[in-house]
């Protein structure tokens, strides 16, 4: 029998959908989005963040238990850079710019979820992103 079809807009060696970290999920202790290596340009890099989100969210909601007004915007200014004779680049010099939320371990969850992205190695050697997050205490959205 066919697999599944492809979704809608789906190109050949498209990047995954945000959130879509195929089968397994985070169910092994990594986040959607590890293992892909993603392009340097404003989409990629966007599609790396959407698709580390679930794992923030997961890392919000376990400080939402114990602090339940908990959020705000955190603003983290990153570098990507792959290190010497390194095939991929990765996270490096990631720190929280700016935060309404008040909370170090919050903000230390992102920058550590960020930190396990893998991206092409830039052109120029390093590019530098500025990303914000904005978390607020609500009911999770309905599903796709």
């Amino acid at each position: 029998a066919p697999g599944p079809p492809a979704p809608a807009g789906s190109e050949p060696a498209a990047e995954p959908p945000p959130g879509d970290a195929g089968e397994g999920g985070s169910d092994d202790g990594r986040h959607p989005g590890e293992d892909f290596v993603w392009s340097v340009d404003r989409d990629g890099i966007r599609g790396a963040v959407r698709a580390s989100l679930p794992a923030v969210r997961e890392c919000y909601a376990a400080w939402l238990q114990a602090h339940p007004t908990l959020g705000g915007k955190v603003v983290v200014r990153f570098a990507i850079a792959a290190a010497p004779d390194a095939e991929t680049a990765r996270v490096t010099e990631a720190a929280v710019v700016e935060s309404s939320m008040d909370h170090p371990l919050m903000e230390s969850c992102v920058l550590a979820v960020l930190s396990t992205l893998t991206f092409e190695v830039p052109e120029d050697g390093v590019t530098n992103v500025t990303y914000p997050f904005v978390l607020a205490p609500q009911a999770p959205p309905a599903e796709r």
